[in-house]
Parts: C-alpha cells; sequence; structure tokens
C-alpha cells in the first residue's frame, strides 16, 4: 500500500473524532485522493456507467470524515474551529439541494461554497502551531545565552 494512502484510510478510521489534529500531509492526501475518486466518478457518470444518485451517496460518505479533518487541521494550525461552521453548513445544503429541481438555488450556494472554500484553503495551509507549556517561562533575548 502507498504510504500517502494511509492518510486517506486514517480519515475514515478517525471518522467521528473532532477532537484530535491533523497535520497538513494527513489533510492535502486525504483530499488528494478523494479528488481522484471523485473526477473517476464523473468521468463514470458523464460516459454513462454510473448512476447520479451514487454520486450522492458517495458525497453523504465523505462528508463526515471531510467536516472532521477540517476541523482537525483548523485546530493543529491553531484557528478557532467554528471558521469550518460556514463550510459545513453549505455542503449540507449542496447534499440536500443536490437532487433534481432546485437548479437556481443550487447554483447559489455552489457559488458561495467555492468563494469561502477558496478562503479556508489558505487557513489549512498554516503550518502547525506548537503548543506552549504553561510552566515554562519564556526566556528574554537580552539575557539569555
Amino acid at each position: 500500500m502507498n504510504n500517502s494512502f494511509k492518510y486517506y484510510l486514517l480519515a475514515f478510521l478517525h471518522y467521528f473524532d473532532f477532537k484530535g489534529k491533523a497535520t497538513r500531509s494527513e489533510f492535502w492526501f486525504f483530499n488528494l485522493y478523494n479528488l481522484l475518486i471523485e473526477i473517476i466518478f464523473i468521468i463514470l457518470f458523464f460516459v454513462g456507467l454510473l448512476n447520479p444518485y451514487i454520486l450522492l451517496i458517495y458525497g453523504i460518505f465523505v462528508f463526515i470524515p471531510k467536516s472532521s479533518i477540517i476541523i482537525r487541521r483548523l485546530r493543529d494550525a491553531a484557528f478557532n474551529i467554528y471558521i469550518s461552521l460556514p463550510y459545513i453548513i453549505t455542503n449540507l445544503m449542496l447534499i440536500t439541494i443536490g437532487l433534481p429541481g432546485n437548479r437556481e438555488l443550487y447554483l447559489l450556494f455552489r457559488s458561495f461554497y467555492w468563494v469561502y472554500f477558496i478562503t479556508l484553503i489558505v487557513l489549512l495551509c498554516f503550518p502547525s502551531k506548537k503548543k506552549r507549556s504553561k510552566n515554562t517561562i519564556p526566556k528574554h533575548k537580552k539575557y539569555s545565552k
């Protein structure tokens, strides 16, 4: 098994783990393999070999691990986890109204999704922050050697 593919599987093992932390490599490799699977599904859909509801089922199946890894990544980069709420709510709305018949509402939420997702990507690129221990006294540059 590819060493990077373990991060994709690890996200599913931590399906409901919203309290831990996720490294940048864990986040990006999960999203890379998720994107590759979605591209394969979309190609199969346009060729006519895949039912569109399979895409919907996969979106629902991946929603919770994707949300949990975003929250864990934000926590690891020392950002407030509530920054992810608009992304999660928009994703829920897209899954809900992604069914045929709500084209205008779907396009409205899809445009909001992309604007917010690009902003979120920038935050998720920040490096991990080291947690400072409360017991250590910060060294002053002037007095330390």
